[in-house]
């Protein structure tokens, strides 16, 4: 989630501000179960009177909904740290949820109960920004969705401990590596010799050669040799790695050298002599 603060008033006799939050997420999430706090050292000591001027959804889906049912509260911390002994606490009721692309509005008011001494000093409360005139981005006023922290830093307890961790975090980080080398050998050209080309299979290395060819992955060896004899020496495709080539290499060019039929690996070698 994210939510951005605005100060109201610095009046010492109350305390007011107003809420923008919304859900980054792509999964809306019921209001119900969102609770707000804004924590503060509470001098007034005739209690608190409490107001929401304002609640209400905007955009997403559903466009402007009044948001009914909020309620605010003043209770005390269990134990007093840094900028607080008290929180008030914002929460709502209904089947309203937020969804991504809605914004949720909140003004609120805290007025005492007297208007005698002492007064109220917000300067010291740790959810207070007197910087804030606008709306700002502020995680000293935390959201929890049931019991767990969605955004903002609790106070520091007085031990020194680090309070709450921000939920304002960045998502994962994309895996940068690649996806890995393609395979030299899917459906590459083997060169046989002279003649014809023989297709090597799905993972087959480059086959070379002058002659027969020389299979030295999965496909097929090529053809026959370039020089066989007249006509009569048919030259060996390769029946194995490395196949030896065809006949005498010199001879009169052959009329009807044989074609290499034995393939190795892969699919059937051809390609008569040259």
């Amino acid at each position: 989630m994210s939510l951005s603060y605005q100060q109201a008033s610095s009046n010492s006799k109350q305390i007011t501000a107003r809420y923008q939050f919304s859900n980054t997420t792509d999964t809306p999430i019921p209001l119900a179960q969102l609770k707000i706090r804004y924590f503060f050292s509470d001098e007034e000591t005739s209690g608190w009177s409490t107001a929401i001027y304002d609640a209400k959804l905007e955009g997403g889906t559903g466009g402007y909904r009044p948001l009914a049912g909020s309620v605010l509260a003043v209770s005390p911390l269990g134990a007093t740290v840094p900028g607080a002994d008290s929180y008030i606490e914002l929460s709502f009721s209904g089947t309203t949820s937020l969804e991504k692309g809605a914004i949720a509005t909140v003004s609120w008011d805290l007025q005492p109960h007297d208007y005698n001494a002492p007064d109220q000093r917000q300067t010291d409360d740790y959810s207070y920004n007197a910087a804030a005139v606008a709306y700002t981005v502020w995680d000293h006023v935390v959201i929890y969705q049931g019991g767990n922290l969605v955004w903002g830093c609790t106070p520091k307890a007085a031990d020194g401990g680090n309070g709450g961790a921000s939920g304002a975090g960045s998502g994962g980080t994309a895996n940068a590596g690649a996806s890995g080398t393609a395979n030299a050998g899917a459906s590459g050209t083997a060169n046989a010799g002279a003649s014809g080309t023989a297709n090597a299979g799905a993972s087959g290395a480059e086959a070379t050669g002058g002659g027969g060819a020389e299979a030295t992955g999965g496909g097929g060896a090529g053809g026959a040799g370039v020089g066989g004899t007249a006509g009569t020496s048919a030259g060996t495709s390769g029946a194995s790695s490395g196949g030896s080539s065809g006949g005498a290499v010199g001879g009169a060019i052959g009329v009807s050298g044989a074609s290499g039929s034995s393939s190795v690996g892969g699919g059937p070698v051809a390609g008569a002599g040259a």
